[in-house]
């Protein structure tokens, strides 16, 4: 692994290439998803400016935000993982990174974006989560994510599901050892142990694998034909797709060349999850409802009740309705799937529905800031975590 700069892959001249030099290689759902999605705001991070006493008793901020990239390889699977990391910075270290004497260390984030989109696209998370002291570290998933250049991102990605898990795992391998070619990676040791898996959309679904949800991608071609089905997006994908995937004996001739074969083993449980965040989750109509019931974490599941592309008793309010100990932050408002993005302001659309514009009457921020004055306090119900900016100017 070797650390990198802040420069990435602008996702401009990414669509553009995909666009225009690589002749419509991307199918169009999957583009116009991707552009908008990788919309970064240059806005300063308003969160640090909330006032809800609630947040302000439970969390202080105050702490000053980095962030940085850097480059991991993963041997095994012969696949690059790229990670963003938000943290509350320190003072000089020999560590490859620095964060505050007073960092939480006893809890940490390990975040999924959402399908063709990056970690970047939730700097309003990262941000506010390091204002307060928190170590936020976001996983880009090849194939998917811009983050990789326009040469690396293939449509087909999105089907190719039990990469993410194990993106995850092995990230969480590498932080744990806390050593990247014989150097420090933290100057402070966080208990990993403690992870809080958090994630939008794909990402929902991708952090409630390492709980021990499990997927019956058969299941689809059922779904997406049923009436339940007519205002789901999400059923896009699969003829967007291509005839590129392995088959499955358990489905239609016509669809058996656009789903994947899942490997055999599928037990992405990985112990060092101690609490969920599941912000809109996707794949709530392919997810297997005994294997929610069996966790037995603390979870806060997010859902946009009047959803313009995941239907919210399909997917956000299945898993809420299925996992014991799930609590519930909904939004009533017309608030949609891409309100948990960044704020930004290009006009394109996912299939009709507008990435960067929401609804009449819905704020962005304000929601951005509800999320994380709810987040803050489901961290710190149980055991409370209080971190304190004193001293760390």
């Amino acid at each position: 692994m070797q650390q990198l700069d802040h420069k990435v892959s602008h996702p401009i001249p990414v669509l553009s290439s995909l666009l225009f030099g690589r002749k419509l290689l991307l199918p169009l759902f999957t583009f116009i998803l991707l552009l908008g999605c990788s919309a970064i705001s240059n806005r300063d991070n308003r969160a640090q400016q909330e006032t809800g006493k609630t947040e302000l008793q439970l969390v202080q901020a105050g702490f000053k935000v980095k962030m940085q990239q850097l480059d991991l390889f993963d041997a095994t699977r012969q696949r690059p993982v790229k990670i963003t990391l938000w943290y509350p910075e320190g003072e000089d270290c020999k560590a490859q990174i620095c964060v505050a004497g007073n960092t939480v260390l006893n809890q940490a984030l390990l975040l999924s974006h959402g399908a063709m989109g990056a970690a970047l696209n939730y700097q309003w998370l990262g941000k506010s989560m390091a204002a307060r002291g928190w170590v936020t570290v976001g996983v880009n998933h090849y194939g998917e994510s811009w983050v990789y250049g326009a040469g690396h991102v293939k449509p087909a990605a999105v089907l190719e599901f039990w990469q993410r898990p194990l993106d995850l795992r092995f990230v969480l391998d590498q932080l744990e050892s806390n050593q990247v070619n014989g150097k420090a990676l933290l100057n402070q040791r966080i208990n990993w142990q403690s992870t809080v898996a958090i994630g939008h959309s794909s990402g929902g679904a991708t952090a409630a694998a390492l709980a021990g949800a499990g997927f019956d991608f058969t299941k689809v071609t059922s779904y997406c034909s049923s009436e339940a089905a007519k205002a789901d997006r999400s059923c896009a994908y699969l003829p967007k797709a291509g005839p590129t995937q392995p088959t499955n004996q358990q489905t239609s001739q016509q669809t058996r060349a656009q789903l994947p074969t899942l490997p055999a083993q599928q037990h992405w449980y990985d112990a060092r999850v101690s609490k969920l965040i599941l912000l809109d989750p996707a794949l709530g109509h392919l997810v297997n409802p005994q294997s929610l019931q069996q966790i037995k974490l603390p979870v806060l599941v997010a859902g946009s009740v009047q959803n313009d592309f995941l239907p919210f008793a399909q997917h956000a309010g299945f898993y809420a309705s299925q996992i014991p100990q799930a609590q519930q932050a909904t939004f009533h408002q017309g608030e949609g799937h891409f309100v948990y993005l960044d704020s930004c302001t290009l006009p394109h659309r996912a299939l009709g529905v507008p990435i960067c514009q929401d609804k009449a009457g819905v704020n962005r921020d304000e929601v951005q800031q509800q999320l994380t004055a709810k987040v803050l306090a489901f961290l710190s119900s149980s055991p409370l975590t209080i971190a304190s900016a004193k001293g760390n100017n």
